[in-house]
């Protein structure tokens, strides 16, 4: 999986795929406390057309997306900066290896970062979730 790719998602080719990847991560057995899965296309055309408020950035591999992220930023006042919250996180099972979050982090360079967190975010914006993924520790 050296060939993973980041992709701000700018239109909605690859909807229907994300959306597929959005109902195993919250309907994995049961519904998660608060989720309401009519909401999902409401998330996906809400990001596309106002990209301020947010953003879908799909990992590719080859042809096809094996993974997405939403990221939504906000003002923090504690901070004095936009922080950005990863709202979802979501690799396929297929893709998944015991080293994720290394193995993203070494991709990090194919990564853009936000340019400037003053401004206002853009549709090619994207931030860098492989300088958080570089932090974590792999689970189990």
């Amino acid at each position: 999986m050296n060939d993973v790719h980041f992709e701000t998602m700018t239109d909605a080719q690859q909807a229907a795929e994300v959306l597929a990847m959005m109902s195993p991560l919250n309907l994995d057995g049961e519904l998660v406390a608060g989720s309401v899965p009519s909401h999902f296309p409401l998330t996906i055309r809400t990001l596309l057309t106002e990209p301020s408020r947010g953003l879908i950035v799909c990992f590719l591999y080859r042809d096809g997306p094996v993974g997405y992220a939403l990221l939504i930023p906000y003002w923090s006042n504690e901070f004095g900066v936009t922080l950005l919250f990863i709202d979802e996180l979501f690799v396929i099972p297929q893709a998944r290896s015991p080293r994720s979050p290394t193995s993203l982090s070494k991709n990090r360079a194919a990564m853009p970062s936000l340019a400037s967190p003053s401004k206002e975010l853009g549709p090619r914006d994207i931030a860098t979730v492989a300088t958080l993924s570089a932090q974590a520790t792999p689970l189990g």
